[in-house]
C-alpha cells in the first residue's frame, strides 16, 4: 500500500506544478457526463526541468550499473527519452502505459484483472488487510481515473519552449482528475499507520488542508456551482517557505484560466472576475490568486438549460 500512496503523491506533485500558464477547460453535458482538460505552458521552468531530466538519467544509470538492481516494471527510461530529439510532439496514453506494466508479468490486461491484482497486493501488506471494501473501491475510483487521461507533450529545445496538455473523459464531474481526491486523501489518512512521512501530524495537517484545494464540480439542472480553497501556505516549514518565495519569482505575470462550457445558455455567474458569453464561462486571474486565502476562488453559473446538449 505504501508504493501506491507514493504514487499518487507524484502524480499530484507533476500536476500541480503550475509554475507557467495554467489553464483549465470543462465541457459539461446535460446528463453530467463531459470532457476535461488542463494545459501547463511549463516553457519559464525550462532550464529547471532539463536539469532535473538529467539528474534523472543519471541516477538510472548508477542503478543499472548496481548488482542486483530491480528493472522498473515502467521504462521510465524510454519516457525520458523522448526529450532526447530536442523536438517533440507526443500523446501519451496513461491507460497503454499501464497495460505494459501489468503485461510484463505475464498477465493479460483488462481493468478488472488490474483490479483484482491491486487488491490482492495490497492485502499482501499488514496495514492493506485492513482496507475495507468501500475504501479500496475510492482507491480504484482514482486509478481509473487516471487510466483514462492521455497527455500530450510538446517540446521544442531551440525555441525554448515546452508544453502539457492533460485531456480525460468523464461520466461523472466528481470522476474528473482529481474530483475524489478528497476522498483519497481520507483514505491514505485512515491507512497510513507508523509510516513516518504519512502519520507525521504535521503531513496529516498538511493532507486535510490539501483536500480543500481540489475543486469541487457540483451540477444541477439550471446551476453549476465550482467550489475550491487558496492553498494556505503561511504554516509550513521555512524551507518551504523559501520554495514558496522562489516560486514566486518564477511565476512573474504568469495566469489561470478556468473555461466552463454548461449544457445551455449561461445567464448569471457569481463572481465579478469571470466572464460568460453563450454556454461558455471564462474566469482568468493571476496565478498567484490561486494562493492568497483572501481570494474568493468559488463560483456558481446560473443557466437556461437545453435538452440533450453534448459537446
Amino acid at each position: 500500500m505504501r508504493t501506491t500512496i507514493y504514487f499518487l503523491f507524484a502524480i499530484l506533485i507533476f500536476s500541480l506544478s503550475s509554475c507557467s500558464e495554467y489553464g483549465e477547460e470543462i465541457w459539461i453535458n446535460a446528463d453530467g457526463s463531459g470532457r476535461y482538460q488542463m494545459s501547463q505552458d511549463m516553457s519559464a521552468m525550462l532550464p529547471f526541468i532539463e536539469m532535473g531530466i538529467q539528474s534523472a538519467k543519471e541516477k538510472m544509470a548508477e542503478k543499472e550499473n548496481e548488482d542486483g538492481a530491480t528493472k522498473p516494471k515502467i521504462d521510465t527510461k524510454k519516457l525520458l527519452s523522448i526529450f532526447e530529439s530536442g523536438k517533440v510532439d507526443t500523446t501519451i496514453n496513461i491507460e497503454k502505459l499501464m497495460a505494459q506494466s501489468f503485461e510484463k508479468d505475464g498477465k493479460v490486461y483488462s481493468r478488472a484483472a488490474m483490479k483484482e491484482d491491486m487488491m490482492a497486493k495490497m492485502m499482501e501488506d499488514d496495514k492493506g488487510k485492513n482496507v475495507s471494501t468501500e475504501d479500496q473501491n475510492k482507491m480504484w475510483t482514482f486509478f481509473e481515473g487516471l487510466m483514462d487521461m492521455k497527455t500530450r507533450i510538446q517540446y521544442d529545445k531551440d525555441n525554448g519552449t515546452l508544453k502539457n496538455t492533460m485531456s480525460q473523459s468523464f461520466k461523472n464531474p466528481k470522476d474528473m482528475l482529481f474530483g475524489n481526491f478528497p476522498e483519497l486523501m481520507e483514505v491514505i489518512s485512515k491507512y497510513s499507520g507508523e509510516d513516518e512521512r504519512l502519520s507525521d501530524p504535521a503531513a496529516k495537517e498538511a493532507m486535510e488542508k490539501m483536500k480543500d484545494y481540489f475543486p469541487t464540480y457540483e451540477v444541477g439542472k439550471t446551476s453549476i456551482k465550482v467550489k475550491r480553497k487558496a492553498m494556505d501556505l503561511s504554516s509550513v516549514d521555512e524551507e518551504a517557505q523559501q520554495s514558496m518565495q522562489m516560486m514566486k519569482g518564477m511565476m512573474g505575470n504568469s495566469t489561470y484560466t478556468l473555461t466552463v462550457h454548461v449544457p445551455g445558455k449561461v445567464k448569471k455567474v457569481s463572481n465579478s472576475g469571470a466572464q460568460f458569453k453563450g454556454s461558455t464561462v471564462t474566469w482568468t486571474m493571476s496565478a498567484m490568486d490561486m494562493y492568497d486565502v483572501e481570494k474568493d476562488l468559488n463560483l456558481d453559473i446560473k443557466f437556461k438549460p437545453k435538452k440533450g446538449i453534448k459537446y
